[in-house]
């Protein structure tokens, strides 16, 4: 099957048995191109039943998939690859259309997200096989061995700054250890794991096997509870995988993976290399806008080279932080993901001028 990156959102934004489609529900929410500030797209909310049929279909085909030997499933994940690395292009101005970062940083991580499809293919074989143990003792040999063997169907609950990528990372690894997916992204930033489907699809995972269902928090709670969904993994702020753990923990007792929101300090010393810190700080701090949890949210310079510190530091990000249109091979600083998100930075900005 051959894979084409669509020019916009009309084909829907949930993806269901194998195909990019849309759903009828009571609500919705609105899909917002940061690049242009505007709206495009009306994107229903997934209900309890919608969820319900994405996830009967997964828990029906997924042991045809997990009975696939590591290494077939491992080739299906590689021809993922090559079908990114080949539209690399296209994909990467989606990313950007989809979450506002500079066509710089969204070429990084579609280059990225093949590596990670190959690394899983590749590995899988390997670490999916089990082990053998000798026991000692008694009138004959004996040995006990391990299997490994899928969960079953897994949820996975997305974030906005990393929409292909983070996708990718939850993604590859369940199904290269034969489980099913089922993937909510972040409201913010919905569009590019529906792309990832379709070019799962052209790779030849089997339909249903991965499926796409949008949403907010309630979507989330409906995963969360769900006696199919056998492992959760989710990536956003505290609250909500408080909130999540809470929820399957009362239900079911299904195992969560949390990644949660960041609060990284940069320490700066007086013996450092200046220009080496003054490097790291802007990384450590714009990169992708600053919108990354595990960026330095406070920097702490020794008060002997602070002066000489932020002077470099300012000349710096003149150099090499030019903020423009993401589009523009130039730009380093693109879009925020939303309007109160903007309004947060400003007025962070105002409140430390008057400090």
């Amino acid at each position: 099957m051959s894979f084409s990156v669509p020019s916009d959102l009309s084909g829907g934004l949930y993806f269901l048995n194998g195909v990019r489609t849309t759903v009828k529900t009571s609500t919705s929410f609105d899909v917002m191109e940061p690049r242009i500030g505007a709206v495009v797209a009306k994107c229903p909310i997934a209900d309890k039943s919608i969820v319900d049929q994405a996830v009967q279909l997964a828990a029906t085909v997924q042991p045809d998939w997990g009975d696939l030997t590591a290494l077939e499933r491992g080739k299906i994940l590689r021809k993922a690859a090559e079908i990114i690395r080949a539209n690399l292009e296209d994909i990467a101005r989606w990313e950007v259309k989809t979450n506002g970062k500079s066509i710089y940083e969204a070429r990084m991580d579609i280059e990225s997200s093949a590596d990670c499809f190959d690394f899983y293919g590749g590995v899988a074989p390997a670490v999916l096989q089990g082990d053998q143990i000798d026991l000692p003792g008694g009138p004959r040999q004996r040995f006990a061995y391990t299997r490994r063997e899928p969960l079953g169907v897994v949820g996975c609950i997305g974030v906005w700054n990393y929409p292909f990528l983070t996708c990718i990372w939850k993604v590859a690894p369940a199904l290269a250890a034969g489980n099913a997916v089922i993937f909510k992204p972040s409201p913010f930033a919905p569009a590019s794991p529906v792309l990832l489907g379709e070019i799962l699809t052209a790779a030849g995972v089997p339909h249903g096997v991965y499926g796409v269902v949008q949403g907010e928090a309630e979507t989330g709670n409906f995963m969360s509870v769900h006696p199919l969904i056998r492992k959760l993994s989710f990536t956003g702020s505290v609250g909500g995988g408080m909130a999540l753990q809470r929820q399957a923990a009362a239900e079911n007792v299904k195992p969560v993976t949390l990644e949660l929101g960041g609060k990284s300090g940069l320490i700066i010393f007086d013996d450092c290399d200046v220009k080496s810190a003054v490097a790291g700080a802007v990384l450590a701090n714009f990169l992708n806008q600053g919108q990354v949890c595990s960026n330095a949210s406070r920097v702490f310079v020794q008060r002997g080279i602070l002066n000489d510190f932020t002077s470099a530091l300012l000349k710096e990000c003149d150099r090499k932080l030019k903020i423009g249109d993401p589009f523009d091979e130039e730009t380093r600083v693109g879009a925020n993901i939303n309007e109160p998100h903007l309004k947060k930075i400003l007025e962070f900005i105002e409140s430390a001028k008057k400090e």
